[in-house]
């Protein structure tokens, strides 16, 4: 159900946060969530197309703890994709809110949703709600953010008036190049230690026999090059194989996804899965056959989506997962984060604590062995 909750006050008008804790509910906000996403710059894993199918299919048991923000006329100008996944800490139940998609699947970057010129001031009104309920919630989790998101400036701001400790943790990067018309795959090779190696292994590979690389991005050859997809990266899990089919139809609707194979004499050797988002083209995830791996395929992928993102008119490109971090590794990043946010005192503290007590054991053994 909508629970109405609190009325915020800020700069401009006030806004009227509300819990959506209902599976239905939720439903119900689909058009409005897909408004809200249009007017935002909010990433593509924020997306209803993403999260529903993350939910229903990967984590239908986290209840939904949506906060939505709605301006004096009634019109949805925010929304946080909360659920709650507890943690079990011996005999206690720790309520713990994540972000929904934050986990199993390897998209993180999720974050809130905001009309455009409003993130800030949502972000303070669901900061400000959150710790007014903090009795509802033993530790809140924000992880795989954007570093440069308004959203964490404004929670350590709110938060750290108030009796609760902050914690901020790395939690990967991704590389991040632009696609102007001079622009080339050998320039952003050039940054990392081995651009002759990768050119070695694509000479190698171009004069294979049956050479070919393949570009689906809708109807049957999109889903038939996505099961190529996940027999290359192995991918078993019924729940996770059921949530890529369902994300896929719903992406390809809106022309958000192209898949990338490389074959060799007929045979699927390496295959990458791109995503549309906005100006931005993200190559995902990028997976290679066993007898294949190390031997520049899924490389050749990449650089076949790097002139094919130019030529499509994007101004930048963007390494979520790369077969070799030498090719790349001076490249320019973009680094996630994981906030972390518990009352001083309580069972997240005491879970938190003995936490810290193990890294540090665990690190003192590692240096022992070094």
């Amino acid at each position: 159900m909508i629970q109405a909750s609190d009325v915020v006050r800020g700069p401009g008008s006030a806004l009227r946060v509300e819990v959506v804790d209902d599976a239905r509910a939720w439903v119900r906000l689909q058009k409005e969530w897909d408004a809200l996403f249009a007017g935002s710059d909010a990433p593509l894993f924020a997306a209803w197309e993403w999260l529903e199918p993350w939910h229903r299919r990967i984590a239908k048991r986290c209840p939904p703890h949506l906060l939505i923000a709605r301006d004096g006329r009634g019109a949805l100008v925010g929304l946080l994709p909360l659920c709650r996944d507890d943690l079990r800490d011996g005999a206690r139940t720790l309520r713990r809110l994540v972000l929904m998609g934050a986990s199993h699947t390897g998209g993180g970057r999720v974050d809130l949703l905001a009309s455009g010129g409003e993130h800030a001031r949502v972000a303070e009104s669901f900061a400000a709600h959150l710790c007014r309920t903090h009795g509802a919630w033993d530790l809140l989790e924000l992880d795989g953010v954007d570093a440069s998101s308004p959203t964490l400036d404004v929670f350590r701001r709110v938060f750290d008036r108030q009796p609760f400790r902050l914690r901020f943790d790395h939690r990967g990067a991704s590389v991040v190049a632009t696609l102007g018309p001079m622009e080339r795959f050998e320039d952003l090779l050039r940054l990392g230690r081995a651009p002759a190696l990768y050119l070695h292994h694509r000479r190698r590979l171009r004069a294979q026999p049956g050479f070919t690389v393949e570009r689906a991005e809708e109807g049957r050859g999109l889903a038939a090059a996505l099961e190529e997809h996940l027999r290359l990266g192995g991918l078993r899990a019924p729940d996770l194989l059921a949530f890529h089919r369902h994300a896929l139809v719903r992406l390809a609707g809106r022309r958000r996804v192209r898949l990338y194979t490389l074959r060799i004499g007929g045979e699927a050797v390496a295959s990458i899965y791109g995503l549309v988002q906005r100006d931005t083209f993200l190559v995902w995830q990028a997976v290679e056959a066993a007898g294949w791996r190390g031997r520049g395929g899924g490389w050749v992928l990449i650089d076949e989506a790097f002139a094919d993102a130019r030529a499509s008119g994007f101004a930048r490109i963007e390494l979520m997962a790369v077969p070799e971090q030498a090719f790349v590794d001076g490249a320019p990043r973009r680094f996630r984060l994981r906030l972390r946010i518990w009352p001083a005192e309580g069972a997240a503290a005491s879970l938190i604590r003995r936490e810290d007590v193990r890294r540090a054991l665990r690190i003192r053994l590692g240096g022992r062995a070094g």
